[in-house]
């Protein structure tokens, strides 16, 4: 993806640049939770750049527009995938009332394929956005109890409380398992459900590893490292605690396995590298003091 240039006036929205905007008026209030509803007001063109190599493109003719005589604001949900990813990127930086100018490369647009009868392939485009209003969703009135139990679950793991913290997490993982039941009752697609929960889950079930191992409960630990793995299997921080747990329970060929996994994702981790060695001496001692029990059992008979 290119970095693109920034008008004047303009401020980037991603690192690339591809989405840059400029505020006409200021709004008020703090900026949409993930998931919120929102209504905006919106005019949208196909971009026409200046020719003559000016940073300010030209204004092209509207495309849409929710103004106008017979115009009405439009409501939907931010991150859930109903509206464009520029444009969805947009109204999270805004605050109610403001209203700003914003363009948009084709890869956060419509891409190389375009819109059929409106807009070319790889079309820049123009908005003009008023944030109108923000209304929680139930589902991001969910979210934001999950990352206040989750909060509140670390803070009972910092200072040691971890029978406190895997309850709160356990709460938190159960809201999670009802509200995916809900959606494959409703919709038998958890493509939006992945979309909504998947980081604060697997956030949950590491810290649960977490506490299982602080508590020398290795067996769980290694429960819910595997949950984390099967989701996001290059996760070092999870690699790096089932290999811990892997150790708790002198497994030892597994704890290395899991190491050597995690070194071939991150070679330089020194973290893995120290648990590696830890592993290995930790082998080496088990079964020396095996050799010596099997010895002294044989010169016994």
């Amino acid at each position: 993806m290119s970095s693109e240039s920034v008008p004047n006036g303009y401020k980037p929205l991603t690192s690339d640049n591809c989405v840059k905007k400029r505020i006409i008026r200021e709004g008020n209030g703090p900026i949409p939770s993930p998931l919120s509803v929102v209504t905006v007001h919106y005019v949208s063109r196909v971009s026409q750049k200046d020719h003559k190599g000016n940073s300010e493109p030209e204004k092209a003719d509207i495309m849409e527009t929710t103004r106008g005589e017979y115009g009405m604001p439009i409501t939907a949900s931010i991150g859930t995938g109903q509206l464009i990813k520029g444009f969805d990127l947009i109204i999270k930086s805004m605050r109610v009332g403001e209203l700003c100018e914003a363009i948009v490369s084709p890869e956060y647009a419509y891409g190389e394929v375009g819109y059929p009868s409106s807009i070319p392939p790889t079309c820049q485009l123009e908005f003009e956005v008023e944030l109108l209003k923000i209304s929680e969703s139930a589902i991001s009135r969910k979210l934001l109890k999950l990352t206040k139990l989750k909060a509140q679950g670390n803070d009972h793991y910092k200072n040691q409380d971890y029978k406190e913290a895997l309850s709160l997490y356990e709460k938190a993982l159960k809201i999670i398992e009802d509200e995916r039941a809900d959606q494959q009752l409703s919709t038998n697609d958890e493509g939006v459900f992945d979309q909504t929960f998947r980081d604060i889950e697997i956030a949950l079930d590491s810290n649960m590893a977490a506490c299982f191992l602080a508590q020398q409960n290795y067996k769980d630990a290694e429960k819910y490292c595997r949950k984390v793995l099967s989701k996001d299997p290059d996760n070092i921080k999870v690699i790096y605690r089932i290999g811990q747990a892997y150790l708790g329970m002198n497994e030892f060929e597994k704890g290395l396995d899991a190491i050597a996994k995690g070194l071939k994702i991150a070679p330089t981790e020194t973290s893995l590298k120290t648990l590696q060695k830890s592993i290995i001496s930790a082998q080496s001692r088990y079964q020396s003091k095996e050799k010596a029990i099997y010895s002294r059992m044989f010169s016994s008979t």
